[in-house]
């Protein structure tokens, strides 16, 4: 009987410590980050113009994310501020998300956690942890990461934004996640280049929960018909069009490859989204203290290399472009392609008039490009692609001032309301291209400049001319007089 007894609850304890291992393995948090919340696409606006107003209180500041492979009902997120406030557990929401496509041979299954961060205060440093299960919290907790919610109005301070392209989870691109996430930036901007594949979002955890992630879909997210992007980067509209307010900057995520796939009342549906969104941040008074619009999309509008995108005619996107001229968007943000690159300012396939500035202007580039009349494209492409073993950089179009294969990263900074800068960082964190782009500041027209070329070189040639001519003046006259000497020599001889 003691020793019945006794095998029973080895059995007992041996089901249980497996109980508990299970719950462990299927309730161990994975992927956490934090998105951008909805309070950054209203603040601002006319119907909430400052973070105080009613319509804005309950709004989203951020929203955390983070996947399970079982249920974990009880799954929660620990939320604690700096200034020592009480810990706050907060409980998730959970939607199921079960993804299997024979084509490209790819099941996947889990559960996909979030939590509205909701009245946290502006640039206050907090910490979150995610939990898997809260009743075994000792071995479901995912790492604590800090972060805080960025300032949504515009003040004295610099704006800056952190650019990914593409990513695959390599040793490339945790190198260039850890420099990215060194960077003192209110947002991070990914720009298409997340495989849906679970294990790539594993080494960027830190990266994207230091601060909120906007998400911009492209061609990595088409296959899957979006499935994984819109799950772990919850937005409006699917992720596919929206816009938020983040200090001197109104960012527009516009995709540019599903509204050219899309059918034909979804393309209408998104340009009159496109029309009324930038109509309301083009306001004078808004322009006053919100003063740059930039454009994001997974996919690039203008690119050089044989890449299917570049070869795109700008005919089939020339609506939108039509609707970005108008309101003046500034800079457009793209990846899609495996490289850098930046363009002067283009519309309709060609350059675009603009200012240079005296100084700033070489054979090779261009490093301050004033009062453009149509955006600056920028394509941060390559944030570590393992596949992509030897880079190579694609001839550059006529549009296209500078290209870099060299996988990295990119900083936009809002350095004032005449200032935004751009600056390319390769994976050793070395800068290898930055430029101004600058408004309201006095420089030299492209027309100008090439009236002014013509007018040297004509000046030039009349100048060449010229001491041709007086060359050929005293030439001629130093022969005529030789001959007279010669004559009046032969004379006297003769006389002789």
């Amino acid at each position: 009987m003691k020793f019945s007894g006794i095998v029973k609850t080895v059995v007992f304890l041996v089901v249980f410590a497996k109980g508990i291992t299970a719950q462990e393995d299927v309730c161990k948090p994975k992927f956490a980050h934090l998105a951008l919340g909805s309070f950054y696409s209203h603040v601002g606006t006319a119907e909430c113009p400052t973070a105080e107003t009613p319509a804005c209180v309950g709004l989203a500041r951020a929203t955390v994310v983070f996947e399970t492979s079982g249920e974990c009902p009880n799954s929660v997120v620990k939320l604690v501020d700096s200034k020592g406030g009480q810990p706050k557990s907060l409980a998730t929401e959970r939607k199921h998300f079960k993804f299997k496509d024979e084509v490209l041979e790819l099941e996947y299954e889990s559960y996909v956690h979030t939590v509205a961060l909701k009245d946290v205060p502006i640039d206050v440093a907090h910490t979150f942890t995610v939990i898997g299960a809260s009743d075994n919290e000792a071995e479901t907790s995912g790492a604590a990461q800090n972060f805080s919610i960025p300032k949504p109005l515009p003040d004295d301070t610099i704006t800056e934004v952190v650019l990914l392209g593409r990513f695959d989870g390599g040793a490339q691109s945790k190198d260039i996640l850890f420099h990215a996430k060194s960077q003192p930036a209110s947002a991070t901007l990914i720009l298409g280049g997340i495989n849906p594949l679970s294990e790539t979002l594993r080494p960027s955890e830190s990266a994207l929960s230091h601060r909120p992630v906007l998400y911009a879909s492209g061609s990595e997210d088409e296959p899957t018909n979006y499935a994984f992007s819109k799950r772990r980067f919850p937005s409006a509209h699917d992720g596919h069009y929206f816009s938020a307010n983040i200090g001197k900057g109104h960012f527009v995520v516009f995709s540019l490859r599903h509204y050219l796939t899309a059918s034909e009342d979804t393309r209408k549906t998104m340009l009159e989204w496109l029309k009324k969104d930038l109509a309301e941040a083009d306001v004078a008074t808004v322009r006053a203290t919100r003063p740059w619009i930039i454009l994001v999309s997974g996919d690039p509008f203008y690119c050089s290399g044989d890449a299917i995108p570049c070869q795109r005619p700008s005919e089939s996107f020339n609506d939108v472009e039509q609707v970005l001229s108008q309101h003046g968007v500034d800079i457009v943000l793209a990846g899609g392609v495996p490289h850098y690159e930046r363009t002067v300012s283009v519309f309709e396939g060609h350059v675009a008039p603009f200012d240079v500035v005296p100084g700033h202007e070489t054979d090779d580039t261009i490093d301050q490009i004033a009062n453009p009349t149509a955006p600056i494209y920028v394509v941060v492409g390559n944030s570590g692609i393992e596949d992509i073993k030897e880079p190579t950089t694609p001839p550059l179009d006529d549009y296209s001032i500078f290209a870099e294969a060299e996988p990295g990263y990119a900083v936009l900074s809002l350095e004032s309301t005449t200032h935004l800068k751009v600056s390319f960082r390769n994976v050793k964190n070395e800068e290898k291209d930055a430029f101004y782009l600058l408004k309201g500041v006095q420089g030299e027209s492209t027309e100008k400049s090439w009236q002014k070329s013509l007018f040297l070189f004509v000046l030039f040639l009349l100048i060449v001319i010229a001491i041709a001519g007086a060359f050929a003046f005293w030439y001629f006259r130093r022969r005529d007089l030789l001959r007279k000497k010669e004559y009046f020599l032969y004379l006297s001889l003769i006389h002789i």
